[in-house]
């Protein structure tokens, strides 16, 4: 198991990195702007009592104790995208293999339309 987590890191590390630096980039510019706009604790309580008054928003970043701080207003916001983010990937990565198209079938069984040859 050891062996198949150290291949897979060495695969998609370039992937993890550019990532990563994404997200650390998107919260050192995006960070400062909630502060800007939810500058009092009553500003901040009424986004988090609007939020959690809409149904979408509580399925997809679940409930935050009011009245928040700014920090934790964006990692409420941005965990949620994340999840959403790695839930697509995980699909995305399962359906470019052939064996996830069909477990059963031989891999010749994936050639192009029209390739195919009569015994």
């Amino acid at each position: 198991m050891r062996w198949m987590l150290a291949i897979l890191l060495r695969r998609h590390l370039p992937g993890i990195a550019v990532l990563s630096a994404l997200v650390a980039a998107a919260g050192a510019t995006v960070l400062p702007s909630y502060a800007r706009t939810y500058q009092t604790d009553a500003a901040r309580a009424a986004a988090v009592e609007m939020a959690a008054r809409n149904g979408a928003s509580l399925v997809l970043y679940g409930r935050l104790e009011p009245p928040g701080t700014a920090a934790a207003m964006y990692l409420w916001e941005m965990g949620a995208f994340i999840t959403i983010g790695v839930a697509v990937a995980a699909v995305l990565m399962g359906c470019g293999s052939p064996a996830a198209w069909s477990p059963t079938a031989p891999p010749s069984s994936h050639a192009r339309p029209g390739s195919h040859r009569a015994p």
